[in-house]
């Protein structure tokens, strides 16, 4: 069985054949036959889909893709999904929570961005911002001042992949934070340079972007006066970045 095969039985919509495959032990076609089933949409496919979650490691990523799946293919699957968020297992909580933002229901997200638990709010956010909306911005703007590093760090991987102007006010504040070090405000300095260059980005967000050329252009050293910067040390002076 190849991806080949998977996307014949998708085109065939043959659900039976593609729900078999479920089984198969690669993880790349197991991914490809759930989200055949997502695009298909039949019923039939939703509890072979939860059963399969039960069986993928937890360092499979395919449990996202199945998520996603359940999402397309049938409401009452979210209730399983919400169920998922509350599992012991860490990475099945995250790719629920991450594939309920990608669907984007106005309802399932709203529970799963008040969640008790931060990895499920920030991985909910995460999805919403893979999904290209806006309302993830707000709950990823709180989470870069969360005590979790890790929290921290995600949330800002996400907001400089987002294009839109309402990311401006949360990175321009990395570049001030004693809570992210000097290559997490390099990050936050070439997407504010790179939303600064597009066309569609508005006025405001730009004389904010400006507001910051200073520090991002200016040259970096230490406490040494020195820009070699292999050591540990305080650092002081901007970030030299090309604007």
């Amino acid at each position: 069985m190849n991806l080949n095969d998977v996307k014949k039985m998708e085109t065939e919509r043959a659900v039976e054949p593609l729900i078999a495959t479920l089984k198969v032990r690669d993880s790349a076609v197991r991914g490809a036959v759930a989200e055949a089933l997502g695009k298909i949409g039949d019923a039939r496919a939703v509890e072979p889909l939860i059963a399969t979650l039960k069986d993928i490691s937890r360092y499979d990523n395919t449990r996202e893709t199945v998520f996603e799946a359940l999402g397309k293919i049938d409401a009452p699957a979210f209730e399983q999904m919400l169920a998922a968020l509350k599992v012991e297992d860490k990475e099945m909580r995250q790719a629920a929570a991450e594939a309920l933002g990608k669907i984007g229901d106005a309802h399932v997200v709203e529970r799963a961005l008040k969640d008790s638990d931060k990895i499920v709010r920030i991985h909910t956010a995460i999805g919403l911002g893979k999904r290209g909306g806006t309302r993830a911005i707000k709950v990823l703007a709180d989470a870069l001042k969360d005590t979790d590093k890790d929290i921290r760090f995600r949330a800002l991987v996400i907001l400089t992949e987002i294009d839109n102007d309402s990311v401006v006010g949360p990175l321009c504040e990395v570049l001030n934070s004693p809570d992210f070090d000097r290559k997490d405000e390099k990050s936050a300095a070439r997407a504010l340079v790179a939303l600064y260059r597009k066309a569609k980005t508005g006025p405001i967000a730009k004389i904010r972007i400006l507001a910051k050329k200073s520090k991002m252009n200016e040259k970096h050293e230490d406490d040494r006066g020195s820009s070699d910067c292999s050591d540990w040390h305080h650092d002081v002076g901007g970030l030299d970045i090309q604007f």
